[in-house]
């Protein structure tokens, strides 16, 4: 008892000379509170024209950039190649350690207006499930266009708001798949 009282105070005294006080609750608090986020795998399928989108996939851009300001882990499949089978993707989630797999279709129609404005029009389809058993979150479809401000968003810019409103739905659906 003398022995582990001496070793706490020796402890006390050291931290108490390196660690002030605040930092040590805030290290505490930090330590207790659970980690945010989930672990995504995210397989996306990207058209353009009817044809395969070029690299770099901007709806993909935006929906990686929005899971990662989220907290969230995402890994992915091939670039804008066909969606596998649900079942074959469910497995590669489980495989890779993935709570929640988020399938999403885009498919982007760009034209050129008289005026010589790039007009792009993007609607994309997604599904949220959660791996482990299959069950499906919640699906949705979001389409948009930058006609009337096609000086202020190109294609690129549009494909990034559209992944980030497919995130801000996603991370609604988790929510509320959670309070259930």
């Amino acid at each position: 008892m003398a022995t582990s009282r001496s070793c706490e105070r020796r402890i006390t005294a050291v931290l108490g000379r390196f660690f002030p006080f605040w930092t040590s609750v805030f290290l505490a608090v930090l330590l207790a509170a659970p980690a945010f986020g989930d672990s995504y795998l995210l397989a996306l399928e990207e058209n353009l024209n009817g044809g395969k989108s070029p690299l770099p996939l901007p709806t993909k851009e935006g929906v990686y950039d929005s899971l990662f300001e989220s907290g969230h882990v995402v890994f992915d499949t091939k670039d804008g190649s066909a969606l596998p089978p649900i079942g074959e993707l469910l497995e590669l989630a489980q495989d890779g350690g993935a709570r929640l797999l988020l399938r999403v279709r885009a498919t982007s129609l760009d034209s050129t207006t008289p005026e010589k404005t790039r007009t792009v029009t993007t609607t994309a389809s997604y599904e949220l499930y959660e791996s482990r058993t299959g069950r499906i979150l919640g699906q949705g479809e979001i389409t948009d266009s930058n006609s009337g401000r096609e000086a202020q968003c190109d294609g690129r810019q549009l494909g990034m708001e559209i992944g980030r409103k497919i995130v801000k739905d996603a991370n609604a659906l988790v929510v509320s798949g959670r309070s259930r």
